[in-house]
């Protein structure tokens, strides 16, 4: 097997960045999108080893991070006439 014996690189998948969505589906959307290229990322670097070639260093790959929030709602009254 091909090592380069270089254990400081790390393989990460391509990064998607964080963002916020008003709109479930947009949100599960690419909530699957992350999954599915982490997913991919690891099935390419596990293929290649089987295969005989040994990573350069780590390989890593994330979930996708959710979290929901609900926003607090306030009504002001508007002011009197005095």
């Amino acid at each position: 097997m091909e090592n380069s014996n270089n254990h400081n690189v790390t393989h990460n998948a391509p990064f998607i960045a964080p963002a916020r969505f008003t709109d479930a589906q947009a949100a599960v959307a690419q909530i699957t999108a992350i999954y599915d290229n982490s997913l991919a990322h690891l099935r390419h670097c596990l293929e290649a080893f089987v295969a005989g070639t040994l990573p350069a260093g780590r390989v890593r790959a994330c979930y996708p991070l959710f979290g929901c929030a609900r926003k607090a709602c306030s009504v002001k009254a508007p002011p009197r006439n005095a």
